[in-house]
């Protein structure tokens, strides 16, 4: 018997007036234009911090492959997602997301929802983390699989390849950052204009995600 999960993956966009605010320059640059330079590369990481980002969705898949995507404002997508995490129905279902870190101490989706969660002051069930620790209801395939060797990573897209996701009739595919017209990096940019273009990529890391949790599991 299959335990029960539901794969999560959550996508950001920056809040970059908190980048303006917060950042400062290197002090051994001079030039105007290397400045503005190193302020715009803060500006496209500033995604990545839940201090200087915000999620935009957080896409949901269970062990049968039924999906789910929580949009809206963002106290909405937190609410949400909390109400899932806390469904009487689920009391015994896993919530897996993929860091690609070997360490048990950088999980990047829940790290980021607990934090935006703090923030906006939408409630953490106290369930969720006990000190240091999450729930073993969240669970990092990630770690699972590099058996939490600190210093071993591997990326999710490399991960499909790993577990050989991407033969014939798969519905998987792996990442190309020089020529996918949707990425990490734009998800958010092209989420604005072409929702379903941009859900597209999402849904792909969640299969992807799914499918490691069932050969885990």
């Amino acid at each position: 018997m299959i335990t029960p999960f539901i794969a999560f993956d959550i996508e950001t966009k920056p809040l970059t007036h908190l980048v303006e605010r917060f950042w400062k320059p290197d002090g051994r640059l001079k030039d105007p234009a290397k400045i503005a330079e190193s302020l715009e590369l803060a500006k496209s990481r500033a995604a990545l911090d839940a201090k200087t980002g915000q999620i935009i969705v957080i896409g949901l898949m269970d062990q049968d492959g039924l999906t789910d995507y929580i949009r809206g404002e963002e106290t909405t997508i937190l609410n949400e997602f909390w109400k899932v995490f806390n469904k009487p129905g689920n009391a015994d279902t896993k919530f897996c997301l993929w860091s690609g870190s070997g360490s048990a101490s950088t999980m990047f989706d829940i790290d980021y929802i607990v934090t935006r969660s703090r923030i906006l002051g939408v409630k953490v069930p106290p369930q969720v983390r006990n000190g240091r620790f999450y729930s073993g209801r969240i669970v990092d395939l990630a770690s699972e699989f590099l058996l939490y060797q600190t210093g071993e990573y591997l990326s999710l897209s490399n991960a499909g390849h790993v577990f050989n996701l991407y033969a014939d009739g798969s519905d998987c595919h792996p990442k190309n950052k020089e020529t996918d017209e949707v990425t990490g990096e734009n998800f958010w940019r092209v989420y604005e204009t072409d929702p379903k273009k941009a859900l597209g990529y999402l849904e792909n890391d969640l299969r992807l995600t799914r499918q490691i949790a069932l050969r885990i599991f």
